[in-house]
């Protein structure tokens, strides 16, 4: 035995159990750390499609607050309306009042 073998080999001292575990360990992680990535990608999507139905509510949200203040501002307009109308009965029944009592 003049050159030494440097290649890798497997002594037969290696108890073919340890083998089957170290196999069975590395194709169960190879697993677990599939089924990881198949939750982080469905909860990414979860993700995704939250932050688009939070953008579509808060532009719904915005656009019902500009509808509630124009609803405002024609609520006051009647109000002025409906002030002014009762003012002009309020003079016409004085009116009437005065002219009957003549």
């Amino acid at each position: 035995m003049t050159e030494y073998d440097t290649r890798w080999h497997l002594d037969k001292r290696v108890p073919i159990a340890l083998v089957v575990l170290i196999v069975s360990q590395t194709a169960g992680a190879i697993w677990w750390a599939s089924a990881v990535n198949g939750s982080i990608a469905a909860l990414e999507n979860r993700v995704d499609f939250n932050d688009e139905t939070n953008r579509r509510q808060y532009d719904r949200m915005n656009a019902d607050r500009e509808a509630g203040r124009q609803t405002a501002k024609q609520l006051a307009r009647v109000e002025g309306l409906l002030q002014s109308i009762d003012r002009q009965v309020t003079g016409l029944v004085s009116h009437i009042m005065q002219g009957k009592g003549k």
